[in-house]
């Protein structure tokens, strides 16, 4: 019981701590704020608004009130869903199936683009500029999935199209920011990409990977690199981006 409790702890931890960077950064309509989000999210705000993915489902809540939350509706999204990432005035949602684009220029009434469409794989997603990047894994609910990174065009988010696909060992969560792109690879542990296109077009080149550690999720602040992995709660410090240095792990069942 124990274990279970520290689990959703972490897990709860990461959902939240995304949702709040979500409504600060990455998801401003209209900003110019990178994505700071965690990419296993299941939650996120925008503005006054509250999206909780509910299987197939995302229940929209307005949470001007704080202490009064109002539903607003159910999104009817697709079947699979797993994650949500919101960039300016766009929600990307992963799913076992593929991704899913709506158009959030209105927080509160969010509205359907495009699916891009993959076979079954765990499917978390976050986006910078006109690029998306998604990794695909297989395990106990994804067994026919290739393990990869794909980096998907999402300049006409109406027709996002692939690019590159990267091989991985078993890639989990994503974190972004600026041009470096934050990779955990489970067992193999974190990898650091260079993801500035404007010196090599549709390309990616890793700066870094630090083993021994199994890894699921980040979360990106300026300087700082917050990871969850299997054994605990990670920071480093990202203001070199070839040699992240830790700072800190505080350990589960601590």
């Amino acid at each position: 019981m124990k274990k279970i409790f520290i689990q959703f702890l972490f897990a709860s931890l990461v959902s939240c701590l995304a949702a709040c960077n979500a409504s600060q950064e990455s998801a401003s309509p209209g900003g110019g704020g990178t994505g700071s989000s965690g990419s296993m999210a299941s939650m996120a705000i925008v503005g006054d608004a509250l999206y909780i993915l509910e299987n197939q489902k995302v229940k929209l809540f307005d949470i001007g009130q704080p202490t009064n939350p109002l539903f607003i509706q159910d999104l009817n999204v697709g079947n699979g869903l797993e994650t949500i990432f919101p960039y300016k005035d766009k929600l990307f949602f992963g799913s076992q199936t593929g991704m899913v684009i709506f158009d959030n220029t209105n927080p509160k009434n969010p509205r359907y683009l495009s699916t891009y469409e993959h076979i079954t794989a765990c499917d978390p997603v976050v986006v910078q500029g006109t690029y998306a990047y998604v990794t695909l894994r297989n395990g106990s609910l994804c067994r026919r999935a290739p393990n990869q990174l794909e980096v998907i065009d999402v300049k006409d988010p109406r027709n996002p199209k692939l690019l590159q696909v990267y091989p991985m060992v078993n890639p989990q969560g994503l974190g972004i920011r600026d041009t470096v792109l934050y990779l955990c690879d489970g067992q193999d542990g974190l990898k650091v990409f260079d993801v500035d296109t404007t010196k090599q077009f549709h390309t990616i080149n890793q700066l870094q990977q630090i083993k021994g550690f199994d890894t699921y999720d980040v979360i990106s602040q300026p300087n700082l690199l917050m990871l969850v992995g299997k054994d605990g709660l990670y920071q480093f410090d990202t203001r070199n981006p070839n040699n992240l240095q830790q700072l800190s792990m505080i350990r589960r069942g601590q």
